[in-house]
């Protein structure tokens, strides 16, 4: 009587570690196939603009390195002005476009407000990055960053936005 109680116990364990497996798996194909895959770097950045078409502007990209390549880009809803992230990542021979996070205001266009912010970026893949962003009204601006004083970060001439994206490197212990 034990021995049949053990049996049918062992199997029902082994069913519902089976099920959810299977659940889990089936849950990862899904979502690879669902993703969208380009021909080139421009047909992933108009995809972008479609997903999120408050998208102004591409402002920089990083080089391509893991093979992924990281997106500024300036947003403008209503009256706020902002800058995002996404990345552009290569699988197969094919480009994959990722948004990394939500959009940040820098700019209020009715009350002049600005602000200058820093936030962590996280790629697809666990690359990290700090980002620090704002609006200048010349290139000659120098911003203090987690380590240093008077760093001159990159600026976009178009859009007035300066900004400096940074690798963050993991602790080894």
């Amino acid at each position: 009587m034990q021995k049949k109680f053990v049996t049918s116990l062992v199997l029902i364990v082994l069913v519902v570690v089976l099920g959810i497996f299977i659940f889990n798996n089936n849950g990862l194909k899904e979502t690879k196939e669902t993703e969208k895959q380009f021909d080139t770097e421009q047909e992933a950045l108009q995809y972008a603009k479609r997903q999120t078409p408050n998208i102004v502007d591409v402002i920089s990209e990083t080089k391509l390195v893991e093979n992924e390549k990281v997106i500024i880009y300036k947003f403008k809803k209503n009256e706020e002005v902002g800058v995002g992230t996404g990345t552009l990542t290569w699988k197969n021979k094919k480009v994959v476009w990722n948004k990394n996070g939500d959009d940040t205001i820098i700019y209020n266009i009715d009350d002049k407000t600005k602000t200058d912010i820093s936030g962590n970026v996280e790629t697809p893949s666990g690359n990290k990055f700090k980002l620090y962003a704002g609006i200048a009204n010349s290139k000659n601006i120098k911003i203090e960053t987690e380590t240093d004083d008077n760093v001159v970060p990159h600026f976009d001439q178009k859009s007035k936005i300066y900004y400096l994206l940074i690798p963050i490197m993991d602790k080894k212990s």
